[in-house]
């Protein structure tokens, strides 16, 4: 353990699967043992300009040891001075054990198809206990807290055993995954690239197109791309994340009842909800195209009727109309007048009287507003008659 006293941070290089598994050890590295981390593409380390740190631990992880890529970074780190290098492989003889310094054997035995699946969880396990001993050299853990680690890992075969049991379930979720042509996997935390090495597995596999995303991260874009026919894959153990997991399918779940809600007709260029007829909808002042253009006034219908302006850009709505004029009041509507010809102020449903701005614009109106006209004035509820009755009998 003594070379590892002096590391001050971890540099992970690796490609593929062994990337997200290399991915999945920073969150342990980190939380458990203290350690920052970073997670290199092996193919990309070598055209960036880096910070090299002497005391940088430099953790390459290869299931053949032959990656040509993992190896070239691997020279590339070591030129720069950080000579504490540690593989994790699957081949004793391979070139990268030869060239690092130390090495840890998964032992998984030959994989014998093309995409990695007992390296990559032989990768987890190897760097999880490398984490123990990190942990346990900086203070983090004591002997106890290790110890119940090492109990949980024995414990990995009997869950292995309890997940290979469900495979007639495995195989009826396979029929319905068989047809689609896209998939999505959700992962939040150190499931994130579980979830990427998920979406990894069944492009190599079934030549099936799958992303995986952060879950957060779905409402940034994606979520516009899920249907009622896009399968999605949520990473979500019942661990401390299981409620964010819990309000993240929810969310989704909302957004595919909205697009069933959606009605063809609405889909078609022109109806309201498209944005070209939204846009064809915003204000816009052009004196050449009309009254109600020229007054900023919207093209809606709506519009047009309340401020009795044009029905059509360029052609007026009736003879009482004054170009140039955008009599309005506070609900809309023709000004009201009374049966003598005088100017007065609406009435709401309650009897109040609105508020009027059309005075200043209107320029049959006299300065000022002018009171109620005789009709509006009422007496109080007769007992009689039961009801309100005009003051002026002429008026009526």
């Amino acid at each position: 353990y003594s070379a590892f006293k002096g590391v001050d941070q971890v540099l992970i290089l690796a490609c593929g699967t062994s990337y997200y598994a290399g991915s999945v050890a920073r969150y342990w590295l980190e939380s458990i043992a203290g350690v920052p981390t970073n997670v290199e593409v092996a193919s990309e380390y070598r055209y960036r300009d880096s910070v090299p740190n002497p005391r940088t631990l430099v953790i390459t992880i290869s299931q053949s040891g032959e990656t040509a890529d993992t190896l070239a970074a691997l020279k590339h780190a070591r030129s720069l001075g950080m000579q504490t290098t540690l593989t994790v492989c699957n081949v004793a003889t391979s070139a990268m054990v030869r060239e690092c310094r130390f090495a840890f054997l998964t032992r998984a035995g030959v994989e014998v198809g093309v995409a990695s699946t007992k390296a990559f969880t032989t990768q987890l396990v190897g760097l999880f206990l490398l984490t123990l001993v990190l942990g346990q050299l900086r203070g983090r853990l004591d002997e106890a807290q290790v110890g119940l680690h090492l109990k949980a890992l024995r414990h990995l075969p009997t869950a292995v055993a309890a997940v290979l049991a469900l495979e007639p379930q495995i195989v009826a979720w396979s029929q319905a995954f068989a047809s689609k042509e896209n998939a999505l996997f959700l992962g939040r935390g150190l499931h994130y690239p579980v979830a990427l090495e998920g979406a990894l597995k069944l492009k190599e596999i079934s030549y099936i197109h799958a992303e995986a995303y952060p879950a957060g991260e779905l409402k940034h874009g994606p979520l516009a791309l899920v249907t009622a026919a896009m399968p999605v894959v949520t990473i979500a153990p019942n661990d401390q994340r299981e409620e964010q997991h819990a309000g993240g399918a929810r969310a989704r779940r909302r957004a595919v009842r909205l697009r069933r809600r959606r009605h063809p007709h609405r889909e078609r260029a022109g109806h309201a909800r498209d944005p070209h007829a939204r846009a064809l909808r915003t204000a816009v002042a052009d004196p050449a195209r009309g009254v109600a253009a020229a007054a900023g006034v919207s093209h809606s219908g709506g519009a047009r009727h309340r401020y009795r302006q044009a029905a059509e850009p360029g052609q007026e709505r009736d003879r009482r109309v004054t170009p140039g004029a955008r009599p309005h009041v506070e609900r809309g509507g023709a000004i009201p007048r009374d049966c003598s010809g005088a100017r007065r102020a609406p009435r709401d449903a309650h009897g109040g009287i609105l508020a009027a701005v059309a005075a200043s614009t209107d320029p049959r109106a006299p300065d000022g507003f002018d009171p109620p006209g005789p009709c509006q004035q009422t007496l109080g509820r007769d007992a009689g008659a039961g009801r309100h009755r005009p003051r002026d009998r002429a008026c009526e």
